[in-house]
């Protein structure tokens, strides 16, 4: 206050008030610019006004700015008394930010403060989740609890983090304590039909379902879910009904908009139109359901196809469909009457079809391309076999259904020539593929499909686990056993080494959970009889 007389400092202050009205009432009226320059101007006279850095943080978090609002109300806090609204505040913007051991700093402070308060203790779970922190989570839980003995939200909590950590029981005990504390959530009861599904439990599974569609027959979950089931099942005109609410339930999107495509009552009912199928999923899904546009292109030959399909995947496919327009999804959209997305053919063809359609032949790959991988491989003096051992790291079931190199490396003898068939190697399997001399890699020469198919085409067998090159082997003819995690995927069905899919195919199963050696012990059995 030095050459700043009392009055005139007094009168600054009642200034700086207004100002802060001013900027607060422009910040409620949504007038976020307006408002930012005012709490800049009073933190620029003030640089330890901690309201204005609070209001600058915000402003920010309201712009979508988080890192930067996290900095504004960090020095916030610095100013103002210890509050749990601001480190709840300060919680909620590292969140955004993808700053999540910050995140938990700020929340742990927070709760310091008001131990009991529900909404950080949420946060606190939420965050050990996205770190990977699953024992930590199930802790924090169970102590939460303690408090909050009757919060079935928090017993459906427990039970999602003990599914991912493959703790089924515990999963399952879980939502069962939820529904016993509020038996009308449904969302907790498809939850529970799951994971008795992932226990084999198939009755019981079913009967959660049902009881779930019983009260709410438009619940997306509960029919997607029922879907799966019956198809693992082999109920499959049952589970392709129910596995068109895929779309509903918040997790597939395919973005085209326009009629969706219905099958004539006769195949001479049928009229010219121009027709849009789709792909939809993964490019295993594009290989294996390929086969429903061949059966459409067969059946109404007035209908003028363009096939839609992943970009990686023309070069492969364009070849094997003369007959159809085959597209790339990067190319612009083409005009069409009606759409299909490619997994919905075998329900839209029920009447058409009663099993599922074989491969009218073998899928090929352009003489050019085998030549030119005949030559990369050079004189054949052994048998060939192409290995594939994990699929995207980002596919939902990875850690169920891929192996690390190191599990296959017992299946390598002198004795034939093994090949990997994979594109992207992960950082550890490459450390291992370096120093193994007996398998040979051609990773960054796999530009696309085509290049792996041709590559596929010269092996004498092909051993994957469940990922797209098994069934680009398996649509090329080429004999093909594919390695599955104890629950597979719906299309292997159960207990049985054969598939409908394809004629070439067998399969190897895991007899509980996670065990991989023991499969590898039969693959590799079984390569002996074969190669010997």
């Amino acid at each position: 206050m030095i050459g700043l007389s009392l009055s005139s400092y007094l009168s600054t202050m009642s200034t700086d008030d207004q100002r802060l009205e001013e900027a607060q009432a422009l910040f409620k009226a949504g007038k976020f610019e307006e408002a930012k320059l005012i709490f800049a101007e009073l933190v620029e006279r003030h640089p330890m006004h901690g309201v204005a850095w609070q209001g600058l943080g915000y402003v920010a978090g309201k712009q979508r700015q988080y890192e930067r609002a996290v900095q504004y109300l960090a020095q916030a806090q610095q100013y103002l008394p210890p509050s749990l609204e601001i480190y709840v505040q300060l919680t909620y913007l590292s969140k955004l930010a993808r700053l999540n051991e910050q995140a938990l700093s700020w929340v742990e402070q927070g709760l310091r403060l008001a131990p009991r308060d529900y909404e950080a203790l949420s946060y606190k779970t939420g965050i050990l989740i996205e770190l990977g922190r699953y024992e930590e989570a199930v802790a924090h839980i169970r102590q939460v609890l303690e408090i909050y003995p009757n919060d079935a939200q928090l017993y459906f909590q427990l039970g999602q983090i003990s599914g991912v950590m493959g703790r089924l029981q515990d999963e399952e005990d879980a939502y069962r304590r939820a529904l016993q504390i509020k038996p009308d959530a449904l969302q907790v009861r498809v939850n529970l039909g799951v994971a008795l599904r992932d226990q084999f439990k198939f009755d019981e599974a079913l009967s959660q379902f049902n009881h779930v569609l019983k009260v709410d027959p438009n619940h997306a979950g509960a029919r997607t879910n029922r879907a799966q089931l019956n198809l693992l099942l082999g109920n499959l005109p049952q589970g392709w009904k129910d596995y068109e609410w895929r779309w509903l339930d918040g997790v597939a999107s395919h973005g085209i908009e326009g009629p969706r495509w219905q099958a004539p009552k006769s195949v001479k009912a049928a009229q010219s139109c121009k027709l849009l199928i789709h792909a939809e999923q993964g490019f295993g899904d594009t290989i294996q359901f390929s086969r429903y546009v061949a059966v459409l292109n067969t059946l109404f030959p007035k209908t003028e196809i363009t096939f839609r399909v992943q970009h990686e995947l023309v070069s492969f496919l364009r070849p094997n469909f003369p007959q159809i327009n085959v597209q790339s999804a990067q190319d612009p959209m083409v005009e069409f009457d009606s759409h299909l997305p490619l997994l919905s053919a075998p329900f839209a063809l029920e009447k058409y079809l009663q099993a599922i359609p074989a491969l009218v032949s073998p899928f090929s790959v352009s003489e050019e391309k085998y030549r030119e991988w005949g030559a990369r491989l050079g004189v054949k003096n052994r048998c060939r076999v192409g290995l594939v051992w994990s699929g995207r790291p980002t596919h939902l079931n990875d850690k169920n259904r891929s192996v690390t190199l190191t599990h296959m490396l017992s299946l390598l003898s002198e004795r034939h020539d093994f090949y990997s068939l994979q594109k992207e190697i992960r950082p550890q399997d490459q450390q291992v593929l370096s120093g193994e001399s007996r398998l040979q890699s051609f990773g960054a020469d796999l530009h696309d499909f085509s290049d792996t198919a041709a590559l596929c085409q010269h092996m004498d067998l092909v051993i994957s686990v469940d990922t797209s090159v098994a069934h680009l082997a398996a649509s090329l003819g080429r004999p093909t056993w594919v390695m599955l995690p104890h629950l597979p995927d719906w299309r292997w069905q159960l207990n049985r080494s054969d598939t409908d899919w394809y004629g070439t195919v067998r399969l190897f199963r895991q007899a509980s959970p996670g065990k991989w050696a023991e499969v590898i012990e039969q693959v590799k059995d079984a390569l002996t009889q074969k190669l010997s």
